[in-house]
C-alpha cells in the first residue's frame, strides 16, 4: 500500500470511530451528573440534620425582623385620620 492509501483508511477509521466515543463520553458526563446531585442531596439532607439539632439544642430564637418595633394598630388609625 502506498502513503496516500493509508492515510486515507486512517482517516475513514478515525472518523467512524468518532461517533460512538461521543455517545459513551455523553453518557458518562450524563451519570457523573446524576452521582454528583446524589452527593448534592446527601449533603443538603445532613446539613438540614445539623441545623435541626442545632435548634433542638438552643430552642426557639427570635428571628431579627421580630426585634424591630412595629407601630401598634391605633397608631395606624390616628395616621391615617380614623
Amino acid at each position: 500500500m502506498n502513503s496516500p492509501t493509508v492515510t486515507r483508511i486512517g482517516v475513514v477509521v478515525a472518523l467512524t470511530s468518532l461517533p460512538p466515543w461521543i455517545v459513551v463520553a455523553t453518557r458518562r458526563a450524563g451519570q457523573l451528573s446524576q452521582d454528583q446531585v446524589a452527593d448534592a442531596h446527601l449533603a443538603g439532607y445532613q446539613q438540614a440534620m445539623e441545623h435541626m439539632e442545632m435548634a433542638a439544642d438552643t430552642g426557639p430564637q427570635a428571628s431579627p425582623s421580630s426585634r424591630v418595633p412595629r407601630p401598634v394598630r391605633g397608631q395606624h388609625a390616628e395616621e391615617h385620620g380614623r
